[in-house]
């Protein structure tokens, strides 16, 4: 039996779903809701298979299921074969292929129109409108006890960082990530030369502003250093009004930085790293120099493989891996690293190849393949080093619902509707 669904609804309902899952830090934190999070996803995704007819492409099923499963058994190998003390925890580390490809399926056995999909990013934009006045909750106590439902600290950890915004999303640089998707979607428009209406202009000034407020210097530098990156390569900087605004937004940023420096301390952490007059680094920064040592001595021993999960081991060692190339070469090795760095390098060539493809109608999915791209990159030549940000707690399902979209559009031969 075939049930008919509504699949632009079913869509919302999952992002309203992602976006709403609390975090309840002292009951758990986002470790723990994040699993459950996994397992209810799953578990809507199969009732519904089971309701419905779905159709994947046999070349996009096949390859991916390989390749998942194929990265799971590496995992596993190092895991068994150099993980000192195995535990339970470590399972979750072996699934994390798995978890990646269900969230991708998604757009498979919901597939959307063109025409849907220009409406779900509509959607979308009220999300992260939502996200922002949300985040200003954190100025008034009476609310505090909304915030602490979403908050990855609770409102007893002050100043530092309570006061960060960070939407429904748990923690700043999670949110950082949420906010230049949109950035980076409205800057293809403006690539393309296509017209941004103001109020469109008025939500890439809101993301900027969101993106400063989280104080996440892996968010802010990675954001901005792609942006200045793909100015030189996307024909951005043969557009005059790109100058202006490229000097309006450094002596902005500047400004703000050196006026607030002395009285906000979120803004003395960003600039700590660069700014610190007994050349000190700052905990965080000390942590992440901590984890590359980390990563070159576990990916060294036996290359190229790594230590396997080994929580226990690593867990004395340091007590949370963050960046995702400490994250990789110390759990997997060179070779572990090789095979994600791979697997990312197709994802941008697949968006690359929907990116250049003719569109009947506004080419909404076109410029979400051009943001994945510049996503992709951000973590990979800039993020990376401070954060393994798409395996974190709601950056996970977000990405790779994302990425869904894009192969979805990849391996469909008509682009004018879905039956």
């Amino acid at each position: 039996m075939s049930l008919r669904i509504d699949n632009l609804a079913v869509h919302k309902f999952i992002w309203l779903f992602i976006t709403l899952m609390p975090v309840l830090p002292t009951m758990g934190g986002a470790d723990v809701m994040q699993k459950l999070m996994h397992m209810m996803f799953l578990g809507f995704m199969l009732l519904c298979m089971a309701c419905k007819k779905v159709h994947f492409p046999k070349s996009y099923l096949c390859l991916s299921l390989i390749v998942a499963i194929g990265l799971s058994a590496y995992y596993t190998f190092n895991t068994l074969f150099f993980t000192k003390e195995i535990v339970v925890r470590d399972f979750g580390d072996l699934t994390r292929p798995i978890i990646y490809l269900t969230y991708t399926f998604f757009a498979f056995i919901f597939p959307l129109s063109e025409v849907d999909f220009g409406k779900l990013f509509k959607f979308l934009i009220k999300v992260v409108l939502f996200q922002i006045f949300i985040s200003i909750f954190v100025y008034f106590p009476f609310l505090w006890p909304i915030v602490d439902i979403f908050k990855g600290r609770p409102s007893f950890d002050m100043p530092l960082h309570f006061y960060r915004w960070s939407g429904t999303f748990g923690y700043p640089s999670d949110f950082s990530f949420l906010l230049s998707f949109f950035i980076f979607y409205y800057y293809s428009l403006y690539v393309k030369k296509q017209s941004i209406k103001f109020k469109e202009w008025a939500l890439v000034g809101l993301c900027f502003i969101a993106l400063i407020m989280t104080f996440s210097r892996g968010g802010i530098f990675s954001t901005i250093g792609i942006l200045g990156l793909s100015y030189f390569f996307t024909g951005a900087i043969k557009r005059k009004s790109s100058y202006v605004m490229l000097i309006s937004g450094v002596v902005a940023i500047s400004s703000a930085v050196i006026y607030f420096s002395e009285d906000f301390e979120q803004v003395a952490y960003m600039t700590s790293i660069v700014t610190s007059e007994d050349q000190k680094m700052d905990s965080s920064t000390g942590h992440r120099f901590k984890e590359m040592e980390l990563a070159v001595e576990y990916s060294t021993k036996a290359p190229p493989f790594g230590a396997g999960s080994s929580r226990v081991e690593l867990g004395k060692r340091i007590p949370i891996i963050e960046s995702f190339y400490g994250f990789h070469l110390m759990k997997w090795g060179i070779l572990g690293l090789l095979i994600i760095l791979s697997i990312k390098t197709v994802i941008m060539l697949a968006c690359l190849s929907v990116r250049q493809r003719k569109y009947k109608l506004d080419g909404t999915i076109s410029s979400v393949a051009f943001a994945v791209i510049l996503l992709t990159l951000s973590e990979v030549l800039l993020f990376g080093l401070s954060s393994a940000i798409t395996d974190r707690f709601k950056c996970l399902p977000a990405y790779y619902l994302l990425v869904g979209y894009v192969f979805s559009f990849y391996f469909r031969k008509q682009h004018d509707g879905v039956q």
